[in-house]
């Protein structure tokens, strides 16, 4: 059986929210919380989380997380997105024995561990290098990538992320359609912040 391994990327700058979006709290917990408890909750082998390390709060919050399975990869310097994936996968390939990684976006806290089950599951059963959600036509995120492709993921720059492996006709794509916008929805802005504020009452 396939093992499939985590990447969540929470070092970007947060430029259109103008402050560290990850670092704020609904309900008695930041976003970051959110983002990677829904992914320790999952089936997922391994979790490495990418976080920036000229902010220490991103390394205080993650620290009094307790598991063996959870690795916090520390960022120095800003970079492009491709950059902090690659370090991440990097990590994962050398130092754990996962035969996929599912990479996820740590401003998308509505993803939650069914759904990442749910891909996991269905990257398994297909015979594809990449698995992709799809919520009424729309891509999504996360997406589940084997590790067949490292040298592909090694070869990514500037500020773009692995989905844009799909568009590669060489690669053979898994589509899974779900009923949930969770693989859609990120907080961007303020508008985002309440939506979420909302959803997350409403859910208990």
């Amino acid at each position: 059986m396939n093992r499939v391994g985590g990447l969540v990327l929470a070092a970007g700058s947060s430029i259109r929210m103008g402050k560290p979006k990850l670092l704020l709290t609904l309900g008695g917990r930041t976003i970051l919380e959110m983002s990677v408890e829904n992914h320790l909750a999952s089936r997922l082998s391994y979790l490495c989380v990418v976080v920036p390390g000229w902010d220490g709060r991103f390394d205080s919050i993650l620290g009094g997380m307790e598991s063996d399975r959870l690795h916090i990869l520390t960022i120095r310097e800003p970079c492009p997105m491709s950059e902090s994936l690659k370090r991440g996968w990097g990590w994962l390939v050398e130092n754990t024995d996962v035969d996929a990684i599912m990479i996820s976006l740590a401003d998308m806290p509505l993803i939650r561990p069914y759904l990442i089950n749910l891909l996991i599951d269905a990257y398994t059963a297909s015979e594809s290098e990449m698995c992709i959600p799809f919520y009424k036509n729309m891509r999504g995120h996360p997406v589940v990538i084997s590790c067949d492709l490292t040298e592909e993921i090694m070869k990514l720059s500037g500020d773009v992320g692995a989905r844009q492996l799909a568009e590669r006709k060489h690669i053979s794509l898994k589509r899974v359609d779900v009923n949930d916008d969770g693989v859609i929805f990120d907080v961007d802005n303020e508008q985002d912040l309440e939506n979420l504020k909302i959803r997350l009452m409403s859910n208990g």
